[in-house]
């Protein structure tokens, strides 16, 4: 073994990453494009049968939380946590479900999903996590926790990236 040798891990695909929701679906700011395409997610959420049927309901959480319509996540998700039995997909859910608390103010509903196995330790649920604890006045750990998820936020779209950059400049000024 040789010095060389350390850090030659393979890089994990974006889509591949614990924790990262593909938040690229977003355009509210056309109406007709975002009801159409809303529409068609919600007739396969509504009509589909198995997992065919619970994937187009965390899809559909994800386009209204793309669309920053976080209170609308909630709601689909309530009705498929209940529904549910695909664990892959009960993580990807989760973390939709962890980010929509982050955005409608409920830090505390978030955390207690972020702080969980998988999430804890990936960088795409630190991102959520940096902005719960600001908005909880937890600047140090928030801090921390920025520190670590500063590479995974270029992935996503720049309004979650301000909504990160800001709760960590937030949490440096504050200490």
């Amino acid at each position: 073994s040789s010095a060389t040798d350390i850090n030659r891990e393979v890089p994990i695909e974006i889509g591949e990453r614990v924790g990262y929701i593909d938040l690229s679906g977003g355009d509210i700011s056309r109406p007709d494009r975002f009801i159409e395409q809303r529409e068609e997610i919600q007739v396969r959420a509504a009509e589909g049968e198995g997992a065919a049927r619970e994937s187009a309901r965390v899809e559909l959480a994800r386009y209204y939380l793309s669309n920053r319509l976080m209170h609308e996540a909630l709601g689909v998700l309530d009705v498929w946590e209940k529904d549910t039995k695909r664990p892959k997909l009960a993580d990807e859910g989760k973390m939709v479900q962890a980010a929509a608390n982050v955005l409608a103010g409920r830090a505390e509903d978030a955390l207690e999903i972020l702080l969980e196995e998988p999430f804890v330790e990936a960088p795409d649920a630190i991102v959520w996590r940096t902005i719960a604890r600001v908005k909880r006045g937890e600047y140090e750990i928030a801090r921390n926790d920025a520190l670590l998820a500063e590479q995974a936020v270029e992935a996503y779209p720049l309004w979650v990236a301000n909504e990160f950059f800001f709760s960590a400049a937030r949490a440096a000024v504050e200490m």
